[in-house]
């Protein structure tokens, strides 16, 4: 409920408010919604394997969020149209509602696995886990990597916006139509990668979505300027469904 509560206090600014009443409300609420982001989200993704027993199972699990993640991107993808017609609180109160309504049936439906192993958290634990991380040779090349690569394609989906309105010269209802192609191939990918883990391993899969990401991701800064025989927004779309 208080990262739902945040997400839409997001988009509900004090606009005729002084300079430092707006700096420091945008501050608090960032804030507020990176930590709770955290702390709803961390939790939420450790279950993955106490409710998937086998390899099979929780590669089909994170099939499914990735399914569910989309769906998220189609709502961004709308989100010009919403702002048009209802402004920007409607686009809040839709994102509170995908909170409450992504989360909530978790903690009703979702039991966690008892364990004998299980300790008490402490502050001398956390250190000691952080440097267990960070000592692990195997695990932290995978965070790292993972990180900006994700950091890259969180990057570009929200500099879409401003690229439509910069350098497409069109529209915000316009980035519905250039985010339609990266939804659509992204709704074939979820389910072609998970057969192809399935062929050639989850390492191999991920090691091919990093070359491919890293040349790729590269093209949306030249999308206007590739010569293709089309209008820039078209080339745009080509490059987001590429992507």
């Amino acid at each position: 409920l208080p990262l739902a509560v945040v997400c839409f206090l997001l988009w509900c600014p004090p606009e005729k408010a002084p300079d430092t009443i707006r700096i420091i409300y945008a501050a608090a609420v960032c804030q507020g919604y990176f930590l709770f982001y955290g702390l709803v989200v961390t939790p939420y993704l450790a279950l993955l394997p106490e409710i998937g027993n086998t390899p099979h199972e929780r590669l089909n699990l994170t099939t499914g969020q990735g399914v569910a993640t989309l769906a998220g991107t189609l709502v961004f993808a709308l989100s010009g149209l919403i702002i048009q017609q209802f402004g920007y609180p409607a686009l809040g109160l839709v994102l509170a509602l995908a909170v409450l309504i992504s989360f909530y049936p978790t903690t009703v439906f979702i039991r966690e696995q008892p364990s004998s192993e299980r300790t008490k958290g402490s502050l001398t634990g956390l250190f000691r886990w952080m440097w267990e991380v960070l000592t692990n040779r195997d695990f932290l090349p995978l965070l790292v990597g993972t990180s900006f690569y994700w950091f890259a394609l969180n990057l570009l989906l929200m500099l879409v916006p401003r690229w439509v309105e910069v350098r497409l010269d069109l529209s915000d209802a316009a980035v519905t139509w250039l985010m339609l192609p990266f939804i659509a191939t992204n709704l074939v990918g979820f389910f072609f990668f998970n057969w192809l883990a399935r062929k050639v391993g989850k390492f191999a899969s991920l090691m091919l979505v990093f070359a491919l990401s890293g040349i790729v991701f590269c093209l949306f800064g030249w999308s206007d300027q590739l010569g293709l025989p089309v209008s820039p927004l078209v080339g745009a779309q080509f490059v987001c469904g590429l992507a």
